[in-house]
């Protein structure tokens, strides 16, 4: 019978207004060089979309939350992830008729850049860096951590192309779906302390020049050995 099964899908693009094709930039200039800066959800200043990338809707009513609204995590040079701990539950009295409904919990990133850095000219409004997709039971409720990546989910991509991870704030947000307010916390990174044994110079763990605690230039050392090598990219 119609509605007895509760499908939870996603948007995997953007879905622009009418007014797109007037906004949209000069696709002969760099997208990120001139308002609305860029094309895609991380981007885009434009007129509000009419679905953006990430809408989902669901017969269920779900909600969300942070563990804690304010997270702070010490980065050492082998940590590839960070731990956000949410909570996800399932209301009681929902409309659903359906005994279990599924829900895709995503987690957006921001860093809250204030602009002095050199090497990031443009950061993104907004940045999907982990998901996990639940199915839960009326009044259910379920406790999970996701584990977004470092330097592919909260670096930003400085103009040579490198990696940047950068000590800060990031805000965090999950959407709880049906028009329902999102979820909102507060990411801080910060190096490691300095470490040293008696008597030796101290020595940082991690790099911290201008905010910078790690860098993964892969791309531009790619670049310089296609071009010492003659070929082109």
């Amino acid at each position: 019978m119609l509605g007895e099964y509760s499908p939870n899908g996603r948007l995997a693009y953007t879905i622009y207004a009418a007014d797109f094709a007037t906004q949209r930039p000069d696709p002969t200039d760099h997208y990120l060089d001139s308002p609305p800066f860029g094309l895609t959800y991380m981007y885009w200043r434009g007129t509000a979309p009419l679905f953006g990338f990430g809408t989902g809707l669901t017969y269920a009513e779900f909600r969300s939350e942070f563990h804690s609204q304010q997270l702070t995590t010490t980065v050492s040079e082998d940590d590839e992830d960070v731990a956000v701990a949410m909570n996800v539950w399932r209301a009681h009295n929902d409309s659903f008729v359906g005994e279990a409904a599924k829900f895709s919990v995503l987690l957006f990133a921001t860093y809250a850049w204030d602009g002095t850095s050199a090497v990031v000219s443009s950061q993104p409004i907004k940045k999907l860096v982990a998901f996990e997709k639940l199915t839960l039971k009326r009044g259910q409720r379920q406790a999970l951590t996701l584990r977004p990546s470092l330097m592919r989910g909260l670096a930003a991509v400085a103009d040579d192309g490198s990696y940047v991870l950068q000590a800060g704030d990031h805000a965090l947000s999950s959407p709880n779906g049906r028009g329902t307010s999102d979820a909102h916390a507060r990411l801080t990174l910060q190096g490691a302390a300095p470490r040293g044994g008696l008597g030796e110079q101290p020595q940082q763990d991690l790099v911290q020049v201008g905010g910078v605690l790690r860098v993964d230039s892969f791309l531009p050392d790619a670049r310089a050995r296609v071009a010492a090598s003659g070929m082109s990219m």
